[in-house]
């Protein structure tokens, strides 16, 4: 239990670590506070140093030098004229001008010191002030003093006159001290109790406290008052004060505290709705019936401000609410969210596209769906776009009354018409922002909402009005005017959250539910006869309505999902309701998807998607039930969505099939991670309850699928959008049973981005997209429509017109098959090329589904433009409903679309061949009814008193008088289908001087009396073609049964839609599509069907022919009721014999393709490698390489760039650029950018080169840092980092933003005297817009210190994180801080929080005087490997290499004497792709080293992650099949030692790669020792195939090596000069040589392939003479191109099988304690790999834990037995106390020597043998029995605990950017220490050398860090957080070799003589 702490602070220091050790911030202590204080009143002093530092309570009468500190409680101020005692000249400097009479509190004891003071008063004196007190004596209290009857002693001071005292101020700008000295005395914090609190209501007035009573009130600040002179008399004379009222209040009431002369000051240092204020012993005067009471502060009354406690916490919040629900303009808050009070209905912003963003599939929604996606609770915001009209403007009004813009201070509204104005309290300038009051209203077709209930973000106002707020005030009253006028009726879209009223139809009904959002939230209504009369629904308590959900299958049923933990469901139109629970109380509602999927067949079947109800993240899971929620039963665990197969009546399987009616789909999150990457779907037919019958959905060439982010049903298909790594590329996956997929194909080539496609209203048939092809800011597109298989998508039409939030003007008529009509923009060019300009829109009109494109015209022939999806006014569909052949529409004629409100009402009557004017003008809202015999029109730019109404299609109209009051339409609307005869008007009038919000309804029945139509009113129709004749669409002519246009009756068959009659036609091209295995080339009549892959049989070729007769490849569209006629399917047609391919190379041989360019060598290398889209094909096509040249003179740099990985080559410029610079997007491998040191124009591609385009940066860039800085999440922002003033004594660097890329010029500066600048990851939902941290100098100066500083609002404000730092990294929440200790070494130290350091822990016999240099290396085995430098000779160096525990906190040694060089590489390198194999070079002679001998270098291998070393032993013979000749059974004498890190010329050429699991190729030599790499007769490559556990000699020599085609291809090319090479296609067993294709041997450069090593082309880059050169060697006509077939239940059967690794010593399979199965290409299959595959096959089984499945514990360390013993000195480590930091472990171990590996899977086996005996930990005695904590959290988790669960699945943050720099560039090692005076890398590029090192290479530190968060989270949430995924070798594994280089005296960690 928590007791009172003194308040204290902690003493800075000379270094950074100033407040950072605070270890209890309710102490408060500072014995230096001269560092951080400033005397109040000044004075020469004593030693200040020498006083005893004591408490308050500790205080004695008497002399003593002493000094307290503690906060000001009450303040007292008096002065004179004159000092009446004195009346010498000499005394005048002496006499005291006043004093203070200070009541101070440190949370143990209450003082009162009075000040003197000699001249002016201190003015920083103020209720709440920290102080630091000196004195020299102490005076007892009065005893008969009643005003300081409670308080402790007295003391007074004179600090100008006595030298020995002081009292300072503390500067409490660190957030550290403004945490002391605030907890109230006789409060124990953690308890809910306070002596004496009591409520303003409760608080009596007019009374006196009897002695001994406590009284104390905490209050909330609301508003403060400006401060006046009050006159009163006084002796009588008259007498001035000043004077404030401060109103405060909590929870019962209001008082108002009356502050007098100097306190005045204090409530300057308040904030309105913030400062909460704890009064003790307050006097209260009581206001009468109709004033509020007065507090005022008496010579007792103590006003603590903010104090440390519970109730201020409640009070602030609860205030936080209550000035959100009374302010006048709210800010719209970062991030676009906002905690609204319960007044708050809506959030908006105006093309605010932020949270659209995240969704892959664009809707669109009216406020009349938001029911269906709002799960919110009353504090809860949901955001969608929304389209609304503005309905009224009160800008001109608002402007006359100078209250343009409003905003609040000191708790007072402000307004006036300037967007500054000054706050009539505290006399600041406020800030003021637009008044939302301007927009009156905004309604959509289904509700409206009041402007002054909006939150409206900046740069929304900005859009809205077309200007700035600044340029808005300084309008013309005229031009006021004019914008009022335009705002009128525009439409604009919305980012909207939390609906309004919501009503609901059930199908064929007139029973409508409504949702109450408003006065009633929370309730609901029902209405059985359309909304004439409401009654409430009993069954369901008032305020528990969340949502509302209709059943779109079952028209009888609803679900409402309530609030807290009940829901309801009816079954009979919601006349009853029977309430049901989620099993799991800590679950709610889905909040962030659609929470309910129905069965389109079983309306008893619903999957219900909940999260956990948690501040602190969110985990998601689904429940389904069977019949109706009376039973419901968990369905999935960890899912993203879920829904049935059989989710639309139109899905295609057998629906007599038990399985079909039970199958679901579900998004679960991938094995390794949360990353959306590595979602995959799930599939089960009953229910997930047996594990083995689930299965995961594949291909067609049987591969499984990843990175599923959405799902939907359309129609028939089952759609997903799939996201490609590395790219905002995605997949459109489509399936028809939800087992079988494929990958949606557009014709040319047409590239799906996220954000950019938007499935549309599709057929049963066919799936319609349309894709953005242009930049958002002139958003069209391209519509396409599917095969009936939805695999190609052939292009319709172009230039679709679209809007910001991917809603395209597109509509299929209701009923009519392939009738649909578009919006195109007709000045397309004009558009693209600059996006300000309007779009003209067009309107066309197909009626074959999209085959042929025409314009709309009226009778007379004149194009007919309407108004459409992108401009929707009112409620369902835009132009057509069920009334067959019935459309409308707003519009004009001409040339193209004018404004809405200057469009007129047009009608078709023959589904949109020929359109007819109404006879009124204007634009109007309409609606349909019975059938389309009513048509019902209302104005709907004017207020109007009328409707109009047809019942004959439109050709006459009748005006209808329904009100006196003139009334503005908001929605007109009847039953969905229809079919009846009632229609409903919402729409805003005037009553009795107010607007008010009604509702009518109109009733049509008995226009015709009783008459219904009889069998001779009715004609029947057919929809028509273009040519007017009868359409034909799916092989049939469509009839329905109409009524006649003059037949004067009803239908009045209400909810029965009409049904047409289906007539065969005679079968045209229109009705065949391209068969299985075909692809569509072409248009119309013209196109054709190719084959997918050449023809496999070519027999029926003649000699001397070139072509062979084939199937046309055209089949009949399945549905197609056509006749005879064309039978296309059934012709045959000629193709070439070589399947229409004429290949370069003949089958069986290399292809090679030579190019030289003039130049002395290549300065870079940049793949831009297009990830391929789940189901999709690596073909090479698109493989894009970029790199540059360095003239002979080296100052010219020529770029060039390939599209087909370097067969043919383009320059991107002119040549006169002098591009110099290429830097990829670190996180979108489709940009690059190219940048000059001498120009201030950065060229880029967005699209991997196949357009390039500019912008302009503000000045150019610092050649000696990172030019420019990416956003992990948002492609478009970027930092630019320039140099200014330069050269010269100020050159520094400045850091610059742009959100946009730049493209408008526009750029803020961020910070100056920067060294780097970056984006900070803080969570699991991305990365936060704002957050930035910079390394600056401190002061702004060159000379300053390096700082550690974050920006959250994009520069306008810093704070200082760390100071004189090194350099930092970071990762999510994680920040790394290299700095030198007082000593001047290097310290690596991490955080989470940016203030609790922790240091790495050593072993107790590893004594490294100075620890120089240390490099991290990172580990995917949930452990940290770290390489201490022990021996620092240089060019003689050497290390031991220690591992971590889970948490990272304590190191074990793994192997002494590991080799390093002296740039900081170390021979160190991790296998990829088989976890914890890792190889290391030692030096064998350490001693002989140190003495400046050479060293000589033996190779050891791990198979257990460190824990034991080996020899590797080496081939059985070389090459020439001779024995070797040392003797290969001694591996001491004789093993295989390979050439690593510190002997490559490119550190990216590592053994391994993650593509080709368990394939490693090696250089190196047989013997005693590592030989001498150019020792040509002792040099070999080496290849293994079982991570390492074997050897075999491929070839003889010094090779480089690279893998393709995921392993399955091997080629090999010698370093130096050559013209041939080697390549492999089973895994080394033979090699092939092929030549280069060259006149003579060239000098090889390097040997490259695209990152991902799944390409069948390499890239020789080669020297010769005065040119340098490239050699594409394609190998894909080395075998056959078919693909490989992957049998996920039968491998072994297919091309793939199942390979096992294992440890050397454990003959059972077993590798950490598992067997795990990896899938491999049988070395024998004649195909290819393709697609990547999923390596892991199916769950590891675990094994018996044995000897190598441990390692030694902490202060342990292994002996030449290989047992581990106490290192002599040491203890071992205590483990209970894990226990202690960990309150959820039951169990722990006791030391014994060993733990066990954090990887190991093992169970059982010999654990007893090598941990001892567990044992339950203290308070756990009695549990019952439980699964035992893992060993992994063994060892100090105090560090785990007290840090890392704070931070939210920091494991999976951490492995995001982990896998995302491995997919981008960077190396591994990161070393800290030495100084290096040579380059890193091969090229002395400040701007190639430092991204390398700062972008990957700090990363790379913290990715070892989260391993220690995701081993601790494992073990306390049971289950694994991180992990490794596919990654490629090239980018990061294979550039990073598992480290990065970090070096402080370096360009990474700044220059010594800086930091000094």
């Amino acid at each position: 239990m928590e007791t009172t702490t003194p308040c204290m602070t902690v003493p800075p220091s000379s270094t950074s670590s100033l407040i950072k050790a605070v270890v209890n911030p309710r102490n408060c202590y500072n014995p230096n506070h001269e560092t951080s204080s400033q005397a109040l009143v000044s004075s020469s002093r004593y030693d200040l140093t020498t006083y005893d530092k004591i408490q308050i309570k500790d205080l004695s009468v008497g002399p003593a030098l002493v000094n307290f500190q503690g906060r000001v409680v009450n303040l007292v101020h008096r002065s004179w004229a004159r000092f009446e005692s004195s009346t010498s000249s000499a005394d005048t400097d002496s006499r005291p001008a006043g004093y203070f009479k200070l009541t101070v509190c440190d949370g143990t004891g209450f003082v009162v010191v009075k000040l003197y003071y000699a001249s002016e008063p201190p003015k920083s004196l103020y209720l709440g002030k920290l102080l630091s007190v000196h004195i020299t004596h102490i005076s007892p209290r009065d005893p008969n003093s009643s005003a300081v009857k409670h308080l402790g002693y007295f003391i007074s001071i004179f600090p100008e006159r006595d030298t020995a005292v002081a009292l300072d101020a503390l500067d409490e700008t660190d957030n550290d001290l403004a945490k002391l000295c605030r907890v109230p005395l006789g409060y124990r914090p953690g308890l809910r109790y306070l002596r004496g609190l009591q409520s303003l209501s409760d608080a009596k007035a007019d009374t006196e406290q009897q002695d001994g009573e406590m009284v104390r009130i905490i209050v909330v600040v609301k508003k403060i008052g400006a401060s006046k002179e009050i006159l009163f008399k006084k002796d009588d004379m008259e007498k001035t004060a000043q004077a404030a009222d401060v109103l405060v209040r909590d929870s019962t009431g209001e008082a108002v505290l009356s502050l007098w002369g100097y306190c005045i000051g204090s409530a300057r240092q308040w904030k309105a709705g913030e400062t909460v204020l704890l009064i003790s012993q307050p006097i209260i005067k009581s206001g009468g019936s109709r004033s509020l009471n007065k507090i005022i502060l008496g010579p007792t009354t103590t006003v603590e401000v903010d104090p440390d406690l519970d109730y201020a916490v409640d009070l602030r919040l609860w205030a936080k609410s209550k000035a959100l629900e009374e302010n006048v303009n709210l800010p719209f808050p970062a991030g676009g969210t906002i905690d609204h009070g319960s007044k708050i209905q809506l959030i908006l912003a105006v093309f605010d596209i932020e949270a659209f963003h995240q969704s892959a599939i664009k809707i669109g929604f009216t406020l009349g769906d938001v029911d269906e996606f709002v799960r919110a609770k009353q504090n809860e915001a949901y955001l969608g776009y929304f389209s609304f009209i503005i309905l009224g403007v009160n800008l001109a009004k608002i402007y006359a009354r100078k209250m343009l813009c409003c905003g609040d201070c000191c708790g007072i509204p402000i307004f006036a018409n300037s967007i500054e104005e000054l706050c009539c309290s505290c006399g600041r300038e406020v800030q003021l922002r637009i008044n939302p009051c301007i927009i009156e209203r905004l309604a959509d077709e289904t509700g409206s909402v009041s402007g002054q209930k909006l939150v409206w973000a900046t740069e929304a106002w900005e859009r809205l009005l077309g200007r700035s707020a600044e340029r808005l005030v300084q309008e013309a009253p005229e031009e006021i005017r004019n914008i009022e006028d335009t705002l009128l009726y525009t439409r604009v879209i919305l980012l909207m959250g939390w609906a309004p009223d919501i009503e609901r139809y059930f199908e064929d009904s007139e029973v409508v539910l409504v949702a109450l959002a408003q006065e009633q939230q929370g309730n609901i209504e029902r209405s059985e006869d359309g909304g004439k009369n409401w009654s409430d629904i009993p069954d369901i308590p008032h305020g528990e309505v969340a949502s509302l959900w209709m059943n779109p299958y079952h028209g009888e049923r609803a679900v409402v999902l309530g609030r807290n933990k009940k829901h309801w469901i009816t079954e009979d139109k919601g006349k009853t309701w029977r309430d049901f629970k989620i099993p799991e109380d800590r679950y709610v509602p889905a909040l962030y998807r659609l929470p309910l999927s129905f069965h389109a067949s079983d309306p008893g079947k619903m999957i219900l998607k909940v999260q956990e109800d948690k501040r602190f993240g969110y985990k998601e899971q689904a429940y389904y039930t069977t019949n109706g929620f009376k039973d419901i039963h968990l369905l999935k665990e960890d899912t993203r969505e879920c829904l049935w197969v059989k989710g639309t009546p139109e899905s295609k399987f057998p629906v007599d099939d038990k399985s079909f009616k039970d199958r679901v789909l579900c998004i679960v999150g991938g094995d390794l991670s949360g990353a959306p990457e590595e979602n995959k779907v799930l599939m089960s037919d009953d229910y997930f309850v047996e594990p083995k019958a689930v299965k995961e959905p594949v291909t067609l060439h049987g591969r499984k699928i990843k990175g599923f982010v959405n799902m939907a049903v359309i129609k028939g298909y089952i759609v997903a959008a799939a996201k490609a790594e590395g790219s905002t590329e995605l997949s459109l996956m489509v399936s028809g049973d939800g087992e079988s997929w494929h990958q949606g194909v557009f014709q040319q080539e047409h590239e799906i981005h996220e954000e950019a496609y938007t499935v549309l209203e599709s057929s049963n048939y066919s799936i319609q997209v349309d894709v953005l092809n242009t930049r958002p800011g002139s958003a069209m597109g391209v519509l396409f429509s599917s095969d009936s298989n939805g695999t190609y998508f052939t292009e319709n039409i172009r230039h679709t017109n679209r809007n910001l939030f991917g809603m395209a003007d597109f509509e299929r008529i209701t009923g009519i098959q392939g009738t649909m009509i578009v919006n195109v923009v007709k000045n397309w060019e004009e558009v693209e090329r600059s996006p300000g300009i309007e779009k003209e829109l067009r309107s066309q009109i197909t009626f074959d589904d999209g085959k042929e494109w025409h314009d709309m015209k009226d009778r007379d022939g004149k194009p007919v433009h309407l108004h459409s999806i992108t401009d929707i006014v009112n409620s369902g569909k835009v132009f057509s409903s069920p009334a067959p052949g019935l459309v409308m529409g707003v519009g004009n004629t001409g040339d193209h679309l004018h404004p809405y409100v200057d469009g007129d009402l047009w009608i078709s009557d023959n589904a949109g061949r020929t359109w007819t004017k109404a006879p009124f003008g204007g634009a109007h809202k309409y609606e349909f009814g019975d059938q389309g015999t009513i048509l019902v029109a209302i104005d709907s730019v004017h207020s109007t008193k009328e409707i109009k109404y047809s019942t004959d299609y439109g050709d006459t109209w009748t005006p209808y008088k329904f009100t006196d009051a003139d009334v503005r339409a908001d929605i007109l609307t009847t039953v969905p289908d229809s079919t009846t005869q009632k229609f409903t008007l919402t729409g805003i009038s005037r009553v009795d001087g107010k607007m008010a919000y009604s509702i009518y309804t109109f009733d049509f029945t008995g226009i015709y009396g009783d008459k219904k139509c009889g069998e001779g009113d009715f004609e029947e129709w057919s929809a028509p073609d273009a040519d007017g004749k009868d359409s034909c669409v799916m092989g049939h002519k469509q009839i329905f049964s109409r009524r006649k246009k003059d037949a004067k009756c009803l239908v009045g068959k209400t909810f029965k839609e009409a049904i047409p009659k289906l007539e065969s036609c005679t079968c045209t091209y229109k009705d065949y599509e391209c068969d299985f295995g075909y692809v569509p080339r072409g248009q119309g009549e013209a196109r054709t069907c190719e084959p997918t892959s050449p023809p496999k049989n070519l027999s029926e070729c003649k000699k001397g022919t070139d072509t062979f007769e084939s199937p046309s490849g055209f089949r009949l569209i399945p549905g197609s009721k056509c006749k005879d006629g064309v039978k296309k399917d059934q012709e045959k047609v000629n193709r070439p014999c070589d399947g229409g391919k004429q290949p370069d190379t003949p089958l069986g041989q290399v292809g090679t393709t030579i190019t030289t360019f003039p130049g002395s060598s290549f300065k870079q290398k940049v793949y831009l490698e297009r990830e391929p889209k789940q189901g999709e094909q690596r073909t090479g096509d698109d493989e894009t390489v970029v790199m540059s040249v360095a003239r002979s003179s080296g100052s010219v740099t020529r770029m060039y760039y390939s599209r087909d990985h370097g067969k043919s080559w383009k320059p991107p410029f002119r040549g006169d650029e002098n591009f110099q610079i290429i830097m990829r997007h670190q996180y979108d491998n489709d940009r690059v950018f190219f940048i000059s040191p001498n120009s201030r124009t950065v060229a880029y591609s967005v699209n991997r080169m196949e357009s390039i385009d500019s912008f302009t940066v503000p000045q150019l860039m610092n050649p000696e840092i990172t030019p420019l800085v990416f956003h992990q999440e948002k492609p478009e922002y970027l930092i630019w980092t320039s140099a200014e003033r330069c050269p010269g004594p100020d050159c520094h660097s400045v850091a610059h933003f742009s959100e946009n890329r730049g493209g408008d010029g526009k750029w803020s500066v961020l910070a100056r005297y920067v060294r780097n600048c970056e984006f900070i990851e803080r969570n699991a939902g991305g990365t936060t817009n704002g957050l930035i941290y910079c390394e600056q100098k401190e002061g702004e100066s060159t000379s300053g210190k390096l700082q550690l500083r974050a920006t959250a609002d994009l520069g306008a404000s810093f704070e200082t994180k760390a100071s004189d730092i090194l350099a930092f990294a970071t990762m999510s929440e994680f920040i790394i801080v290299a700095q030198k200790d007082p000593k001047s070494n290097l310290r690596l130290t991490t955080s989470v929080d940016g203030q609790i350091f922790a240091d790495a822990k050593f072993p107790h016999d590893f004594n490294v005087p100075v620890q120089n240099a240390y490099t991290v290396l990172d580990s995917s085995t949930h452990a940290i490997f770290l390489h201490v430098t022990t021996s620092s000779i240089a060019g003689f160096e050497y290390g031991r290499l220690v591992k971590s525990n889970s948490n990272g906190t304590f190191y074990v040694t793994s192997l002494d004497y590991v080799n390093r060089d002296s740039k900081g590489f170390v021979d160190f390198e991790k296998m990829h792709g088989v976890d914890g194999v890792a190889m290391v070079n030692v030096v064998a002679n350490p001693e002989d080293a140190d003495l400046g001998k050479a060293k000589k270098l033996r190779t050891l291998i791990s198979h257990n992650d460190g824990a034991q070393w080996a020899p590797i032993e080496p081939p059985a013979d070389n090459t020439e099949g001779e024995p070797w000749t040392c003797n290969t059974s001694d591996l001491k004498k004789c093993s295989l030692h390979l050439h690593s890190y510190t002997e490559r010329d490119d550190a990216k050429h590592t053994f391994s790669s993650a593509s080709a699991v368990g394939l490693m190729v090696a250089v190196g030599n047989v013997g005693e020792y590592l030989a001498d790499i150019n020792d040509k007769d002792n040099t070999y490559t080496f290849i293994s195939g079982d991570a390492g556990k074997s050897w075999k000699v491929a070839k003889k020599g010094r090779f480089l090596w690279e893998y393709g085609d995921q392993g399955s291809l091997v080629v090999l090319v010698e370093q130096g000069a050559t013209n041939f090479g080697y390549y492999t296609l089973d895994e080394g067993q033979n090699w092939t040589r092929f030549a280069f294709g060259t006149k003579s041997k060239v000098s090889v450069l390097d040997l490259t392939t695209m990152p991902s090593d799944n390409s069948k082309q390499f890239i020789v880059w080669f020297r010769n003479e005065d040119e340098v050169g490239t050699i594409n060697l394609d190998f894909t006509p080395t075998k056959s191109d078919r693909y490989c077939v992957s049998d996920e239940e039968h491998h072994g059967e297919d091309d793939y099988y199942l390979w096992t690794p294992e440890h050397p010593q454990q003959l059972d399979g077993c590798l950490f304690g598992q067997k795990m199965q990896y899938i491999r290409k049988k070395p024998t299959a004649d195909c290819w790999n393709g697609e990547r595959l999923e390596r892991l096959h199916g769950t590891p089984t675990p094994c018996d834990c044995a000897r190598q499945d441990f390692e030694c514990d902490y202060n342990y360390m292994r002996s030449v037995d290989d047992d581990c013993k106490l290192v002599p000195g040491s203890a071992p480590i205590d483990h209970a106390a894990s226990c202690r930091a960990n309150p959820m472990q039951q169990t722990y171990y006791k030391a014994q020597g060993y733990r066990k590996l954090n990887i190991s899977g093992c169970i059982g086996g010999e654990t007893t043998k090598f941990l001892g005996e567990q044992y339950r930990c203290p308070g756990h005695e009695n549990d019952p029995d439980l699964p035992p904590v893992r060993k992994g959290l063994s060892g100090f988790t105090f560090f785990l605990v007290a840090i890392v669960l704070p931070i939210s699945a920091a494991a999976g943050i951490g492995y995001l950017v982990w896998s995302r720099i491995q997919s981008g560039a960077g190396f591994g090692q990161i070393r800290l220490g030495e100084a290096s005076s040579s380059s890193v890398f091969a090229t002395d590029q400040p701007w190639v050398r430092y991204p390398v090192v700062v972008i990957s290479g700090l990363v790379a530190v913290v990715t070892a860090i989260p391993l220690l968060v995701g081993a601790g989270w494992r073990a306390l949430m049971t289950r694994l957080g991180s992990g490794r995924r596919y990654t490629s070798r090239q980018s990061f594994a294979r550039g990073r070799g598992d480290y990065s280089i970090v070096d402080d005296e370096d360009e990474l960690l700044g220059d010594d003589e800086e930091e000094s």
